[in-house]
């Protein structure tokens, strides 16, 4: 029994780990987080941005830009969670090459990162 409890986690991170790099971004996720139903999304007026350029385990060079705009999740004057604010995805970029390495490169005109 406990054999088979083994193998079968054992098979299970096995097909984790094949099938996470497909669903996930190349070098990092950009993730978006939600509000509960019955409260609402406050704009704070902050949009940060992140960009990582990496080297994958196959050699092939990679990068991940993300945007996001943050609101406050609030029912009335209480905050409907903790923390109080939500990163609100807007803008994700994920590309891959065999070379020359990306760069994160600051776009004024878009306001963030970019990979270049």
């Amino acid at each position: 029994m406990r054999r088979s409890k083994v193998l079968l986690a054992a098979a299970l991170l096995l097909v984790v780990s094949i099938v996470a790099p497909l669903l996930a971004g190349y070098c990092m996720n950009c993730y978006s987080g939600y509000c509960p139903p019955g409260c609402s999304l406050i704009y704070t007026g902050h949009k940060p941005s992140y960009c990582v350029a990496c080297q994958l385990s196959d050699g092939t060079y990679a990068c991940t830009a993300c945007d996001w705009k943050i609101y406050l999740c609030m029912r009335g004057q209480q905050a409907c969670s903790n923390p109080p604010y939500v990163w609100g995805l807007i803008y994700e970029e994920n590309k891959r090459r065999i070379y020359p390495p990306f760069s994160c490169v600051w776009v004024e005109s878009e306001k963030g990162y970019r990979c270049q």
